[in-house]
C-alpha cells in the first residue's frame, strides 16, 4: 500500500477496533469469541485499506487523464495561439493605432487619449459591459467593466487577450509593454507549464502498481 499517511492511518484505525474487539471478548472469557473478534477486526481492517487503494486509484485515473488531455491538447493549443499572435506583432507598425472607427492615431498622446476617452464612457455606461475600441499591433483592443472597474484587453478575442493597464496617464505605454514583453513571458509560463505536467504525468505512470 503506497503512501504513509494513509498507511499509518488504517494501523490507527485498525488497533482501536483490535482493542474494543479483544476487551469484549476478553470479557466474556471464551477463547474461541476472541479469535473471532481478532479475525473480524483484521478483515475490517483489509476492507478499510482495499476501500483507501481503490480511492487512491481513482483520484490517480482522474488526475492522469487531466494531465493527458493538458500535455496532448490544452497546453500545445494555448502555446499555438501565443506563437501566432508574437507573429502578429512581429510583422505590425508600433507606431500605428486604428480606432474603432477606422481613424489611424500614430502619435502616442491620440492613443493616449482616444483609450482615456473610451475608458470614461464605458465606466459611466449603465448598459455597456465590454467594447471593442481599436486595433493595435495587429491585435484588438479590448475594455471591460466590472462594476466601476475598468480593464484593458489586447488579442484576437476578448477571452483569450493580455491584460494592459488602461487606469493610467499613459495607456500607450502599457500596450506597448504587452506586445514588446508580455506575450513572450507568457509564452515561456506555457512553455514551462507544459513541460512540468509532461513530467508530473510520468512520475504517475511510473508509480502506478503493475
Amino acid at each position: 500500500m503506497s503512501g504513509d499517511r494513509t498507511h499509518r492511518t488504517i494501523e490507527d484505525i485498525d488497533e482501536t477496533v483490535l482493542n474494543a474487539a479483544q476487551m469484549k471478548a476478553i470479557a466474556s472469557g471464551d477463547p474461541l469469541i476472541m479469535e473471532r473478534a481478532t479475525l473480524e477486526a483484521e478483515l475490517q481492517g483489509l476492507g478499510m485499506q482495499l476501500q483507501a487503494y481503490n480511492d487512491t486509484q481513482f483520484r490517480d485515473k482522474s488526475k492522469i487523464q487531466y494531465l493527458t488531455d493538458m500535455v496532448n491538447t490544452n497546453h500545445p493549443a494555448n502555446i499555438q495561439h501565443i506563437q501566432s499572435d508574437l507573429t502578429t506583432v512581429a510583422k505590425a507598425n508600433l507606431k500605428q493605432f486604428i480606432s474603432d472607427r477606422g481613424v489611424m492615431l500614430d502619435k502616442a498622446v491620440l492613443i493616449d487619449d482616444h483609450i482615456s476617452e473610451q475608458f470614461q464612457k464605458l465606466r459611466n455606461s449603465y448598459r455597456l459591459t465590454q467594447i471593442q475600441i481599436g486595433q493595435f499591433a495587429g491585435l484588438n483592443v479590448y475594455l471591460s467593466r466590472f462594476g466601476s472597474e475598468v480593464n484593458g484587453s489586447i488579442g484576437m478575442s476578448i477571452s483569450s487577450g493580455y491584460e494592459f493597464n488602461v487606469d493610467c496617464h499613459n495607456p500607450h505605454s502599457s500596450l506597448l509593454h504587452v506586445v514588446r514583453n508580455a506575450i513572450a513571458a507568457k509564452l515561456t509560463t506555457a512553455q514551462e507549464t507544459l513541460e512540468r505536467d509532461r513530467q508530473e504525468l510520468s512520475l504517475i505512470h511510473i508509480s502506478e502498481p503493475t
